[in-house]
């Protein structure tokens, strides 16, 4: 390679364009160009209203604050370091600003904080670069700012952060579309990577988005932000958070949508006040965690669901889930088909669409207020730890037993007016309740039980008048062992005799 250009500013001016302002000459392309130790400085890239452009092999940027403004800056590929060729290079606490109306074309690799420095690129005007490595340092897309990202895509580590804010755009060209390789790791490399992408207009469109790849990553999406890709993942091999929050801030995946893995890692997806996530044409596979609030919306079709599902408390006091449920087996169970669903306080969590699985699946809700409304469930088996458990339609509790699994933790099964129970109950306990909603409870009510003929378990059958009601229990109880009450909404709640 040629001799590096090295930036002296010794002329009157800041342009590019003055020989003199460089130790070996005006740069041309293929040439590196060196700015080091500078604190400030303001390098115009070209004369206003010049329609020529500045070119240069490579761009280094060694401490200091360095703004190229105006223009257009040309750079080939440029000079190998650290296993990597870089057109463009800021390290040693350096920033460098694009400003508004100047361009930066590189065609190899951006290096931010290869010496794991606190350096910035603050863009406002417009970088495109094949590939970026942004490792320890900030990357603020703002305004004007327009990042195009190359093929191979950006990869965050080593604690740093991706922020696109205040308009500010981050795409692969056109659309940042169908390009395999046009993505973004977050945590993948080099350590823990971030992005935020904030406030109305601030907009990130690639092929894939990866959190969490290696190493934990997050993205947050927030304040009216846009975020497009064809195929999102939080938590591949690496913990993984993705956050989506505010009126009018939206996640589009077109393809698919993947929390989790098959690997134990922690991942999670969020959705709350007021966010929106789209699944894609595939499905939302869910192998860990879904936290969304009643203000949130979830679109697309489909959960394939071996994680947890949880309603969020504070906007919205209902969270309503439309999208067909398949149980599928995930680690956080050990491999078996289970799904968790629960709900804060003062939060029902109401699950629409059919939920279907394996004889062997299972429905656990976990705790608060769960209610199943669809008539064609077509599960396994359901389970109650700490909740309580609504069905409010024949055919809601799949065709399985019912558990209660929280021994002295109180759990509530509850059958909305029309349904019967028809499940075998397991586990029922002294601090568990059944309320049958649609048997109007009176003094008039008599009970009697029968005994399986197997010995073991037995059907408790309640009679009021014309009205009857049977439940079916594996465990050895007698008409006596069963408490009846008032459940306040003039149905009937049956605990056990103390």
């Amino acid at each position: 390679m040629t001799k590096p250009s090295i930036w002296n500013g010794k002329t009157h001016d800041n342009l590019w364009s003055s020989a003199g302002n460089w130790a070996n000459g005006l740069p041309v392309a293929g040439q590196n160009v060196v700015f080091s130790g500078i604190k400030i400085w303001d390098v115009q890239l070209q004369a206003a209203g010049s329609t020529s452009h500045a070119a240069a092999g490579s761009l280094s940027v060694h401490t200091g604050q360095l703004t190229l403004s105006n223009g257009t800056l040309d750079l080939t590929p440029g000079y190998a370091a650290h296993g990597l060729t870089y057109d463009v290079l800021i390290d040693k606490g350096a920033t460098l600003t694009v400003a508004a109306g100047a361009s930066v074309n590189g065609h190899q690799t951006l290096g931010i904080s290869s010496d794991n420095s606190a350096n910035q690129l603050v863009v406002l005007g417009t970088i495109s670069e094949e590939f970026a490595v942004v490792d320890a340092g900030l990357v603020t897309v703002s305004s004007t700012g327009h990042y195009v990202a190359g093929a191979s895509g950006l990869v965050i580590g080593g604690g740093a952060t991706l922020l696109v804010t205040a308009g500010g755009t981050l795409d692969g060209g056109p659309n940042g579309l169908n390009v395999d390789t046009l993505r973004l790791d977050l945590g993948d490399g080099f350590g823990n990577g971030n992005a935020l992408i904030t406030g109305v207009g601030s907009s990130m469109t690639l092929a894939a988005i990866e959190v969490g790849n290696y190493f934990s990553g997050t993205l947050t999406i927030a304040a009216g932000a846009h975020v497009t890709d064809e195929r999102g993942h939080a938590g591949q091999f690496g913990d993984g958070s993705v956050v989506v929050t505010g009126k009018g801030s939206t996640w589009t995946n077109l393809q698919n949508t993947v929390i989790g893995g098959a690997v134990p890692v922690a991942a999670t997806l969020t959705v709350t006040n007021g966010g929106t996530v789209t699944l894609g044409s595939e499905a939302l596979y869910l192998y860990d965690h879904l936290n969304i609030d009643g203000s949130a919306k979830l679109l697309g079709a489909n959960i394939y669901d071996g994680g947890e599902i949880r309603a969020l408390a504070g906007a919205g006091a209902v969270v309503a889930i439309g999208q067909a449920i398949s149980i599928t087996r995930n680690w956080l169970y050990n491999g078996n088909d289970i799904t968790n669903v629960s709900a804060d306080a003062g939060t029902t969590l109401r699950l629409t669409g059919v939920i279907s699985g394996s004889a062997q699946s299972v429905l656990e809700a976990g705790i608060g207020q769960v209610v199943l409304t669809n008539t064609a469930n077509t599960y396994g088996s359901t389970a109650i730890y700490a909740a309580t458990l609504e069905a409010a339609k024949n055919g809601a509790l799949g065709a399985g037993h019912i558990a209660f699994l929280g021994g002295t933790i109180a759990a509530t099964l509850q059958a909305d007016v029309g349904v019967r129970l028809t499940n075998v109950i397991d586990g029922f306990g002294a601090a568990d309740t059944i309320d049958l909603r649609g048997f109007a409870f009176g003094g008039a009510i008599t009970e009697a039980w029968a005994q399986n003929s197997v010995g073991h378990g037995g059907t408790l059958t309640l009679s009021a008048g014309n009205a009857h009601t049977s439940l079916l229990f594996s465990s050895d109880f007698s008409a006596s062992s069963f408490t009846l009450s008032s459940d306040g909404h003039t149905g009937t709640a049956i605990t056990l005799t103390h």
